[in-house]
């Protein structure tokens, strides 16, 4: 993973937020991926790579986790895709919920910052928000045009 594409997620660091300063080494490794421990060198606050993915905490695979996804996502269910994939329906519908908890969380804040998003692209989205989540109420407002 680049560095100059991380930041310090500290919101009491004076660079929180601020991309490509140099500001973030690599300071250790850990868990059975190697996940990079990334630390800040103005505030020293240390912090995953996978911190505010949907990767963040989990033990499984990103190649697994993704291999999951694109399943669910191809209309496959919880116990079809379990059996495809080789892993249990729990571990499938556990990753269900967090992706689907992750992509809610994404499409509000970027609705939210009122980023200048497309024409469109909400109705792109609201589809798949709605089949993760079982909700439609926060897309239904959004005007795209």
């Amino acid at each position: 993973m680049a560095y100059e594409k991380q930041f310090c997620p500290n919101r009491e660091c004076p660079d929180y937020g601020k991309e490509n300063l140099g500001n973030i080494v690599c300071y250790d490794e850990y868990g059975k991926n190697n996940v990079r421990l990334l630390r800040c060198r103005t505030c020293r606050h240390r912090f995953s790579e996978r911190h505010d993915t949907v990767f963040f905490g989990l033990h499984t695979d990103e190649k697994m986790v993704e291999k999951i996804f694109r399943s669910l996502a191809e209309c496959n269910g919880i116990r079809a895709t379990a059996r495809i994939i080789g892993v249990d329906k729990m571990t499938v519908q556990r990753i269900f919920n967090r992706v689907g908890t992750h992509c809610e969380k994404v499409l509000n804040q970027l609705m939210k910052d009122r980023f200048s998003i497309r024409p469109g692209i909400i109705e792109v989205f609201r589809p798949a928000a709605y089949y993760i989540t079982g909700r439609h109420e926060s897309w239904v407002s959004v005007k795209t045009s």
